[in-house]
């Protein structure tokens, strides 16, 4: 297995934000020089459109640990699109590994407005040694749970409205460091980033969050994350890794929770590529839905539509990890994506773990359906 050196360890090291992106510039040479990666293959998207469904498969091989299958799909992004494609491998990082290898989402961060460095030093082996060291890592999506809880819990919501009118950044700032709910933490560093509000409420400013990185000595390496985050248009997701790092070094005592291994494959290709973000997948998920009969009757008791179908799918597909670095924090904010998501479609928890049971025990089915869309 190809890993990192021993001595690339930016929790280790101390360094500030500058000298982490120079640190892990230096590693990236490392892999080029170390790796023994091939040169790009000519290979590219066959249409624009292609571009989400193949960054999608990419993002289901680095979940499953399938190394060589990743670097094909990284291949045709960094061919017609690299600026794309060192964004999209951040959005990975911060979702997928998060706490789980701080090191390698630094690493795959420094990427990020570095376009022009990467083609300079080593271009697509760089790539190639990233997607396998993100293929090839541990697992936890407890910063991607954090943000979910935030974006569609009601109670958030208002809450956010609330705290987006007509409170200073000095209040916000005391709320947040008054406050022991990881939820809440994360609710009031979105607004003072900016994030996720509309530029009028957002009231980003870079004192307010040198304070709070005083305050809670939040290491340089995880400023470095939170400013390429931003960059990439992360989604959030860099404030929820930072959110999970503070309560996982406080050490909270929280529920565990258990998954099942929905690991699927069609043609190469994982299946769950075809999701409900692609025209291709939302054709798929209605053709599931009428083709099993069962799961037309269930959204129709609990009188929903696909928007449900397609969450189910999503939420049973993240718990397909090869490696999972599992913690107390990540196990409890999977119980709470789960409570977020009854309350935003008004499903009991019952129903909803049901409903999760229904579609993962019809998998089958939903590969039939896929590939009836594809034609394949």
């Amino acid at each position: 297995m190809y890993t990192l050196p021993v001595s690339f360890s930016v929790e280790a090291s101390g360094y500030g934000v500058i000298e982490t992106e120079r640190s892990a510039q230096q590693m990236l040479l490392q892999l080029v020089r170390d790796g023994g990666f091939n040169e790009s293959e000519d290979i590219h998207l066959s249409n624009k459109n292609c571009k989400w469904v193949v960054s999608s498969a990419l993002q289901k091989a680095i979940r499953r640990g399938l190394s060589e299958v990743a670097a094909k799909y990284a291949v045709a992004l960094w061919n017609d699109n690299a600026s794309y494609l060192v964004r999209r491998l951040t959005v990975i990082a911060l979702e997928d590994i998060g706490g789980a290898n701080l090191d390698l989402c630094v690493l795959v961060a420094s990427l990020v407005s570095n376009v022009r460095w990467l083609r300079k030093n080593g271009g697509y082996k760089i790539i190639a040694g990233v997607v396998t060291l993100l293929a090839q890592s541990a697992k936890n999506r407890a910063a991607c749970d954090i943000t979910c809880v935030v974006e569609y819990d009601p109670e958030f919501l208002k809450k956010k409205e609330s705290l987006s009118s007509g409170i200073s950044k000095t209040e916000l700032f005391s709320i947040m460091r008054g406050s022991d709910n990881m939820f809440m933490c994360q609710l009031v560093l979105e607004i003072l980033c900016g994030e996720g509000v509309s530029r009028e409420q957002g009231v980003s400013d870079a004192q307010v969050l040198r304070e709070f990185y005083e305050d809670y000595e939040v290491p340089g390496y995880l400023q470095f994350i939170m400013k390429k985050g931003k960059l990439c248009r992360a989604d959030r997701l860099h404030i929820g890794l930072l959110v999970n790092w503070l309560f996982n070094n406080n050490k909270f005592s929280l529920k565990k929770y258990s998954g099942a291994d929905l690991s699927r494959m069609l043609n190469g290709v994982p299946e769950a590529a075809y999701d409900q973000h692609t025209r291709t997948g939302k054709r798929a998920l209605a053709y599931f839905s009428k083709a099993v009969l069962g799961i037309k009757s269930e959204m129709a008791r609990l009188n929903q539509n696909l928007g449900f179908l397609g969450s189910a799918v999503f939420n049973t597909e993240g718990i397909v990890f090869d490696v999972e670095a599992v913690s107390p924090v990540s196990r409890y904010l999977e119980e709470q994506n789960l409570s977020a998501n009854c309350v935003r479609f008004h499903v009991s928890k019952d129903d909803m773990l049901g409903f999760y049971n229904l579609v993962s025990s019809n998998l089958t089915e939903l590969r039939f359906a896929r590939k009836e869309v594809l034609g394949v």
